[in-house]
């Protein structure tokens, strides 16, 4: 099992930087809103022996994720948002010493996204983020590129897909989830 870390005042640090870019965007911002409630589905690639320092029997590497984002949309092709999202990474295994049964472990996190989106021709959007990912004991930074395209439902619900790629910067070893996502909007 992961050991705790010295990462938490980071955490802390990551949250009032983004609170505060948010309260800055937003007040600065006379802009359309959007909002996006998305779940996507996938795998992570990623060194499960080194996550689990050669501990791990057993693994899986479907990757789940449910997020809801804010986007402050302007005339121009850029939106900017915010986003706050669940992830589900992996899973392994472990015998622990002495024992006969298998222990379980989740790989789990919450994850806080500054979003910066291309809106396109015709609905179709490019996407780069940068946040913090907020673990039970730890916090990691990360990234994300993603291409989508919204499908019009009228003139105020679309369906957002997307194509989404990230990157978790661990100090043991990076998760690289790649992920199909699908959801709902809604324009004011």
């Amino acid at each position: 099992m992961k050991p705790s870390r010295i990462y938490t005042r980071t955490g802390q640090l990551g949250r009032i930087v983004i609170i505060i870019l948010l309260i800055g965007i937003t007040t600065k911002l006379t802009a359309q809103v959007t909002f996006e409630a998305n779940v996507g589905i996938g795998v992570t690639a990623v060194d499960v022996q080194a996550w689990a320092y050669g501990s791990a029997d057993d693994w899986g590497l479907f990757s789940g994720t449910a997020s809801a984002a804010v986007f402050f949309v302007n005339p121009g092709p850029f939106s900017i948002g915010a986003e706050y999202r669940f992830h589900h990474f992996f899973w392994y295994g472990y015998y622990p010493s002495g024992y006969s049964y298998l222990v379980d472990v989740s790989v789990n996190a919450h994850g806080l996204m500054g979003i910066l989106r291309l809106n396109m021709v015709a609905g179709l959007f490019l996407e780069a983020g940068f946040g913090p990912y907020f673990f039970s004991e730890w916090t990691d930074w990360g990234g994300m590129l993603a291409v989508g395209y919204n499908i019009s439902l009228g003139e105020h619900l679309y369906i957002p897909i997307k194509l989404r790629s990230e990157v978790v910067l661990d100090s043991d070893t990076n998760l690289y989830p790649l992920r199909l996502n699908a959801g709902i909007g809604y324009k004011l």
